[in-house]
């Protein structure tokens, strides 16, 4: 909605974070784990163990177990790597992403780009959202814009358009923006570096720099999604607040120790596992994290890296009783408040999400008051921010959630004088003569077919719509307008930079690449008309 917005809240119109979980995340079989055998066991800690699969118990008492800071750190990359990559090949087809193909080192400069182009969407398009609903919304965008050029040359409705539905809508708008500063300065060509990528492409991150550079070019940098830092933090065994600094460095490091492992001196080098590819190496970490590291119910007897992972051996076995040196000893770690796999990383302290009240007003206007053809007002927000490009209702953002009834139309009358060209003609209605004094508005010598005549304002209801950080009620008031003229009346001129206000027919209201939120105001409104 766009009328009054006090602030920004976040990087994106739903909390979206380039850094936070990919989208890789799918179902699968659950396999039922076979019991494992324990050694070191005392009898305390036999009874404590459940029989559910890798399922936490509560500790009586927080478990402060002291270990070397080493264990935070990976050992053996080449062995873990080729568990890893041997795992990959069975597996990397499985799910049918059109954008996942296998690396050609033949290639040349304008077709790598085109790769890298490739994966910048789906990688995207990932971000916060499943492969199975990404798959045909890349299809699409792939057909309506084939390369980095194409994209660059569209407009933010266009790109709206095959992505709505989508959700995070700045993400498409990252995109454009992104294309058209490529094309401007780049030739038509992502960076072929992370560091140049994610300093010079806007809303490119390191992750994302990673995960393209690793896949298109073949550069060996790390990623570090959700789901990698789900599976490194088990790897590591570390539990530690999971956005410090600290706890971020060790799994950046852990990750870029992998995936620089140099191809197998011994192995056969046209299989991927002799290669060690970069990209290979990095979309298998990710693949393992979405669909057998889960957040609940891994599926630790199908890992390939199960040996490697520290946070399954202490749960199986005791670990030594022994204490390291004081200047080894980690100080990183918190203390365990329950056992097993699932125990990392450690949980993120949650804020509850704030509730707002946005005023939302929905004008409409006939050429008379009982004409069938309706128009109604859209306001297009700004091409970067909250839900970039989209068209809404006007509204006021974050309003005094105890404002009376008649407050709520007050201030609707007060969006539409805003916008709207008069005059406007004093009307019947005692309850709204408060907007027009004891006279119409405009000259003595104002035709009354010329003027605007406000036939009601009514409320149409309260929308609940859920942001990942705020709970968002949308309250609904209808402005019926009439006359004035044959044509829909003129929108004050606010100036340079202004917001676009566009009269749209009702037919194609649903139509003009309108938020999720607006398309829940506009159903209950069509309910409401029946």
């Amino acid at each position: 909605m766009a009328f009054k917005r006090r602030r920004e809240q976040h990087t994106d119109d739903e909390a979206y974070s380039e850094a936070s979980g990919s989208g890789y995340d799918a179902p699968v079989k659950k396999t039922k784990q076979p019991v494992k055998k324990k050694t070191k066991s005392t009898p305390k800690q036999a009874k404590k163990k459940s029989k559910a699969e890798d399922a936490p118990m509560e500790c009586e008492d927080a478990r402060d177990i002291p270990h070397d800071k080493n264990l935070h750190r990976i050992s053996s990359a080449d062995t873990l790597c080729d568990d890893l990559l041997t795992w990959f090949t069975g597996v990397n087809e499985t799910r049918g992403m059109p954008w996942r193909k296998t690396y050609d080192s033949t290639l040349s400069k304008d077709e790598r780009a085109q790769r890298a182009y490739e994966v910048w969407v789906s990688e995207m398009m990932l971000q916060q959202t499943q492969v199975a609903t990404v798959i045909p919304y890349y299809n699409r965008w792939m057909a309506k814009f084939p390369t980095i050029r194409d994209l660059g040359a569209a407009t933010i409705d266009e790109v709206n358009a095959i992505w709505a539905g989508l959700g995070y809508y700045q993400r498409a708008s990252r995109l454009l923006a992104g294309a058209q500063k490529s094309v401007k300065s780049n030739n038509g060509r992502l960076p072929d570096n992370a560091k140049d990528m994610e300093s010079d492409i806007p809303g490119i991150g390191r992750y994302t720099a990673g995960a393209i550079c690793s896949i298109a070019y073949g550069e060996r940098v790390p990623v570090l999604d959700g789901n990698v830092m789900r599976l490194l933090s088990r790897v590591l065994a570390l539990h530690a607040k999971p956005k410090g600094k600290a706890t971020l460095d060790i799994l950046w490091e852990a990750a870029e120790t992998i995936v620089k492992v140099k191809p197998s001196p011994d192995g056969n080098k046209e299989t991927i596992v002799g290669k060690r590819h970069a990209g290979d190496i990095n979309e298998a970490l990710i693949e393992l994290g979405s669909t057998v590291c889960k957040v609940k119910n891994p599926g630790c007897a199908d890992c390939p890296i199960q040996t490697h992972c520290m946070a399954y051996q202490r749960e199986v076995q005791t670990p030594a009783a022994s204490e390291p040196d004081i200047e080894d000893l980690c100080t990183l770690c918190e203390p365990l408040v329950e056992v097993g796999v699932t125990a990392y990383p450690m949980k993120a302290e949650r804020k509850a999400p704030r509730t707002e009240l946005d005023i939302v007003t929905i004008v409409e206007w006939t050429a008379s008051k009982d004409s069938t053809d309706r128009f109604f007002l859209l306001l297009r927000r700004p091409d970067t921010g909250l839900l970039a490009g989209l068209f809404d209702f006007l509204s006021e953002a974050d309003v005094d959630e105890k404002l009376t009834v008649k407050a709520c139309l007050d201030k609707s009358m007060q969006m539409v004088k805003g916008y709207i060209e008069g005059p406007f003609q004093k009307t019947a209605d005692p309850s709204l003569s408060r907007f027009f004094g004891s006279q119409s508005e405009g000259n003595n010598d104002e035709k009354l077919e010329d003027m605007l005549t406000v036939q009601h304002v009514k409320p149409v209801g309260d929308v609940l719509h859920l942001f990942s950080h705020i709970r968002k009620t949308y309250r609904a008031q209808w402005v019926k307008l009439s006359g004035g003229g044959t044509e829909p009346p003129a929108i004050k001129n606010k100036g340079k930079g202004a917001a676009e206000c566009v009269w749209r027919p009702y037919s194609e209201v649903e139509r003009s690449n309108i938020s999720t939120g607006t398309g829940k105001v506009w159903q209950l409104a069509c309910k409401m008309w029946g």
